[in-house]
């Protein structure tokens, strides 16, 4: 039998999740996004944040991923936004992106795109201490579109189903003032029970989606653990609070009704496993 303490956190999150409705986090959003750092020259160097669903070359895989024309199998990935240089002629900067060291089976890489197809750059990774987490960083002296793609190997490390989380299910967060709620959602953050160390990172990543194609947009996006809620002050239990970056949106098909005719799997990774959490099946099982 469930504890009481989970049972009331299980009954607020359908809610939160049925209502569309997001509770603020008291710390502010942690943004993931790539970082620009002049080396030589390129004093009029201008940078821009490019959402990864308007990233140029870019095709929608049959999982619902978005994947680089030139290579639209889904060997390869995209793992967020990319950033756009302007005004660089004659300089060099360092381009970085955060990521997922090696150990956890992902492998990493800055393109760059020419125009017709990514070109994989020289990349150098270097690990967080004592975090599955890590930075990946190119040196370019061209303007142009970045972005960090990924790829899983089998090979020396396999992701496992998480054994110690019992539950991590998304917030869905309500459209703004003006915007039109038919054919989109935010999401905003998400509950992870047992909590987990602040600043903890947590992607998530929208597979098995049926019919395939009716959403798009931010099908995979990385937040962090910013709040600690305790359950019981007498055990320490606790539950986490997760983040995702400002205007993570999916879309879905306008003919279609995200509460009774679209089917996905949210799958979250972290701490080196993953955790899936099927929709709507879900949460029929907390009936």
């Amino acid at each position: 039998m469930r504890k009481k303490g989970l049972f009331l956190v299980v009954f607020f999150v359908v809610i939160s999740l049925l209502l569309s409705a997001f509770s603020a986090v008291k710390a502010s959003p942690l943004q993931d996004q790539g970082t620009v750092t002049l080396l030589s020259g390129g004093t009029s160097m201008q940078t821009k944040t490019i959402r990864m669903e308007e990233l140029p070359g870019t095709v929608v895989g049959n999982s619902g991923l978005f994947l680089p024309v030139n290579n639209p199998s889904g060997e390869i990935q995209f793992n967020g936004d990319g950033i756009q240089i302007s005004g660089l002629a004659g300089g060099s900067a360092s381009v970085c992106f955060n990521t997922l060291a090696s150990s956890s089976g992902w492998v990493s890489a800055i393109y760059r795109w020419t125009g017709e197809k990514w070109n994989k750059l020289d990349t150098t990774q270097s690990n967080y201490a004592e975090s599955n987490q890590a930075k990946a960083c190119s040196t370019v002296d061209s303007d142009g579109t970045y972005a960090l793609l990924m790829s899983y190997t089998f090979k020396d490390v396999e992701i496992k189903k998480c054994k110690n989380i019992e539950f991590i299910y998304p917030f869905l967060g309500e459209p703004k003032e003006g915007e039109d709620p038919d054919n989109f959602f935010y999401v905003e953050g998400g509950v992870v029970y047992p909590g987990l160390p602040l600043g903890t990172r947590v992607t998530y990543q929208l597979i098995n989606i049926n019919p395939k194609g009716s959403l798009t947009g931010s099908l995979k996006a990385s937040g962090y653990v910013t709040n600690n809620i305790v359950l019981d002050p007498a055990t320490g239990v606790f539950y986490s609070e997760v983040v995702f970056p400002k205007n993570t949106i999916v879309y879905y098909s306008p003919e279609k009704s995200i509460w009774k005719d679209i089917s996905f799997t949210v799958r979250f990774f972290t701490q080196g496993c993953y955790f899936d959490f099927d929709y709507p099946d879900d949460l029929k099982s907390l009936d």
